[in-house]
């Protein structure tokens, strides 16, 4: 399967899961910042070594995260927002309104 959904297990302004991503793993910790009702993502290796630190998470548009640090895995990262508005998440809507999902490299556009 080339493309799938990351799950969003936290229900709080901060927390963080473990993520498997073309065979690695990872931790992915998501931080909601009040002061510009954002929430940013930190990727973190196996280690707990930060790869990327403090991305913002923007409505429909891809990321990739490989161009940011070869350690991560080639493919894009994309918040989806499944109401079809392309409005950024709030605290409330990750896991929900919007979903975040993982597109290997064969099919990044």
């Amino acid at each position: 399967m080339s493309t799938r959904l990351i799950r969003i297990t936290g229900t709080t302004g901060k927390f963080q899961q473990v993520v498997p991503l073309e065979g690695e793993t990872y931790t992915f910790v998501f931080r909601w910042n009040d002061r510009c009702s954002r929430w940013f993502l930190t990727i973190r290796n196996a280690a707990g070594a930060d790869l990327i630190t403090g991305k913002k998470l923007v409505a429909d548009v891809p990321f990739h995260p490989h161009e940011v640090n070869e350690e991560l895995p080639p493919g894009s990262i994309w918040t989806l927002d499944l109401s079809g508005e392309g409005t950024d998440p709030g605290l409330r809507d990750l896991g929900d309104r919007v979903v975040l999902m993982y597109v290997e490299e064969d099919n990044v556009v």
